[in-house]
C-alpha cells in the first residue's frame, strides 16, 4: 500500500473532524480516543463562537437545545476563515429548515437581527456627514445627489417583534417580557452611532428610502421608492434623520467624478468606506 501524501492525510483529517472521524483513525494509525479529544475541541470552539454571536437565540431555546443546534451547525458548515467572528451567517438559515425548531417560528429572524448586530458591531466607525461641503450643492441638483451610508448600515424586513424579542432578552432588561407574535411587522435598521449599535423600527417609506440608497441610487430615484411605499413620508425629514443619527457618512453627485477631493463631488473628503 502506497503511503498517503500529506495532502491527502490533511484531507483525511480535515473531513473527519465534522464526518465520523474514520478516515482520519485510519490514515493517520491515529489511536480513537486521541483523536476525538480534537475533534470534540474544535466543535466545541464553533459552538462557543456561535453561542457569543446569538446569545439572544440560545437564551430562547435553552442551552442544551441550542448546543445541539449549534453541533448539528457544525458538522455541515466549517469555517473559511481563521477568525470565528466571520462564523454564523448561514446559521439563520439553518434553523428554517431544523427540524426541532419548527414551530419557532420567529426564531431564524431573531438569529438573523443578531448576525446583523455582529456585523454591524465590527464594522468599519462611521463618518459625519460633511455638512459645510453638502451646502454648497445647488438645491436644482439634490435630485443628483448619491448619498453615502456608513459601513455599519444593515436592515431587516420580518413579520415577526424581532427587535422587542431582543431588547427584552437583554442583560440589563430586568424582568422579561410577553411579546405577541400577532404585532405589526418590522422594518429594522441596524447601525453604528460612535461605539453603540442600535436598532430602529422604521417606516415601510424609509426603509425604502435606505434600501435604494444602500443601493447607490439617485437621490430622486430613492425618493420614489419611498413615496410608492409610503405616500405621506416626509422625505426631507427622513433625511435629515438618516444624517443625524450618522447613517449617512457622504455623498457624491450622478455624472461627477467620484475620486476627487472637492466641494462638488464628495462629502466625505475623498475618503471610501466598504459597503
Amino acid at each position: 500500500m502506497n503511503k498517503p501524501s500529506l495532502r491527502e492525510i490533511q484531507q483525511a483529517f480535515a473531513s473527519s473532524i465534522f464526518g465520523d472521524g474514520g478516515a482520519a483513525s485510519n490514515l493517520l494509525e491515529t489511536h480513537e480516543r486521541r483523536f476525538n479529544v480534537y475533534r470534540a475541541s474544535v466543535l466545541e470552539n464553533y459552538r462557543q463562537a456561535l453561542s457569543s454571536i446569538f446569545p439572544v437565540t440560545s437564551r430562547l431555546v435553552g442551552e442544551q437545545f441550542f448546543s445541539q443546534a449549534a453541533t448539528q451547525f457544525a458538522h455541515k458548515n466549517e469555517s473559511t476563515s481563521g477568525d470565528l467572528n466571520q462564523y454564523g451567517d448561514a446559521f439563520p438559515s439553518f434553523l428554517e429548515a431544523y427540524r426541532p425548531a419548527r414551530d419557532l417560528v420567529y426564531l431564524p429572524d431573531v438569529a438573523r437581527l443578531e448576525w446583523l448586530w455582529h456585523e454591524t458591531f465590527h464594522a468599519t466607525d462611521p463618518q459625519p456627514l460633511d455638512l459645510e461641503t453638502l451646502a454648497t450643492v445647488n438645491p436644482a441638483d439634490y435630485g443628483r445627489l448619491i448619498l453615502d451610508l456608513q459601513a455599519g448600515y444593515r436592515s431587516l424586513h420580518t413579520p415577526y417583534p424581532v427587535d422587542r424579542i431582543w431588547q427584552v432578552n437583554q442583560p440589563q432588561h430586568a424582568d422579561p417580557e410577553l411579546v405577541h407574535l400577532d404585532s405589526e411587522p418590522r422594518w429594522l435598521v441596524i447601525y453604528r452611532f460612535d461605539f453603540e449599535v442600535r436598532i430602529a423600527s422604521v417606516s415601510p417609506g424609509m426603509h425604502s428610502l435606505t434600501e435604494a440608497l444602500a443601493e447607490k441610487r439617485q437621490l430622486s430615484d430613492a425618493t420614489d421608492d419611498a413615496l410608492a411605499a409610503e405616500p405621506e413620508l416626509d422625505v426631507g425629514t427622513a433625511v435629515q434623520w438618516l444624517t443625524g443619527e450618522q447613517i449617512i457618512s457622504g455623498f457624491t453627485l450622478a455624472d461627477a467624478s467620484p475620486s476627487g477631493n472637492t466641494a462638488d463631488n464628495t462629502g466625505n473628503s475623498g475618503e471610501k468606506h466598504p459597503e
